[in-house]
C-alpha cells in the first residue's frame, strides 16, 4: 500500500517519531487513565475527559424536554434502578462487565475544572501537538504533510483525537494470514491544506 501512495507520487519519509507516544497513551491503547495509572494523573486524558463529560451531558440534558433526566447523577440512578437491560451494578449483564465506572468517575469531579484538570489538558494537547503530531511532521528541516500509522493501533488515532487532529482510514485489502481488513491512517496538522 506504501508503494502505491509512492508510485502515486508521494515522498515516503520512514523514521519519524512522536517522541511522548508512550506517556499519553498506554501501549495497549486500552487504558484512558493511563496517566494516573502510572500516578501522573497531570498527564491523563481521561482527567478531563471526566470533568468535560459531566458539564456537556448536563448542558445536553438541559435541552430535552421529552425525559426527567437532567443530570448525570439521573443517569446513574436510572442505570441501578434499570439493572437488567442498563447494567447499573457491576456483573449483572454480559455487555456491562465494568458496570457504569466510566459514569461514576465522571460523576465524582462534579463538573469541577481545577488545577489539575487544567495541567492535564495543557499536557496532553503540548505532547500529542506542538511535541507530537507537529514535532514528527517536521522532519530534518521540511514538513512533511502527513504521518502514515496504521489505524489498528489505538495509539495513532487516540493521539490525533487528543490533539483534536483529523485523521482518516484509508482501507486496504484483507490480511492474508489473519484475515482481518487493514489500512493506513494519515495523521495531519490541524488546518494542514492538500498540497
Amino acid at each position: 500500500m506504501v508503494s502505491m501512495i509512492q508510485d502515486a507520487g508521494a515522498t515516503i519519509v520512514n523514521g519519524t517519531e512522536l517522541p511522548y507516544y508512550n506517556k499519553v497513551v498506554s501501549p495497549d491503547g486500552r487504558n484512558w487513565d493511563y496517566g494516573t495509572t502510572r500516578r501522573y494523573p497531570k498527564e491523563s486524558e481521561y482527567t478531563y475527559v471526566k470533568v468535560d463529560f459531566y458539564n456537556n451531558i448536563a448542558a445536553y440534558l438541559s435541552k430535552l424536554s421529552n425525559t426527567n433526566i437532567r443530570s448525570l447523577a439521573d443517569i446513574v440512578q436510572y442505570n441501578i434502578d434499570n439493572d437488567g437491560s442498563e447494567g447499573g451494578t457491576p456483573g449483572i449483564s454480559p455487555a456491562f462487565g465494568s458496570s457504569q465506572d466510566g459514569f461514576l468517575a465522571s460523576l465524582a469531579t462534579g463538573g469541577i475544572v481545577d488545577q489539575t484538570c487544567w495541567e492535564a489538558l495543557a499536557f496532553c494537547q503540548r505532547t500529542t501537538r506542538e511535541d507530537g503530531i507537529d514535532g514528527a511532521l517536521y522532519a530534518n528541516g521540511a514538513f512533511l504533510d502527513a504521518l502514515l500509522v496504521p489505524p489498528d493501533l489505538r495509539q495513532s488515532y487516540q493521539i490525533a483525537a487528543q490533539a483534536g487532529y483529523p485523521v482518516l482510514t484509508i482501507p486496504a485489502p484483507v490480511h492474508s494470514s489473519s484475515g482481518m481488513p487493514f489500512g493506513l491512517a494519515p495523521l495531519a496538522r490541524r488546518s494542514a491544506r492538500p498540497r
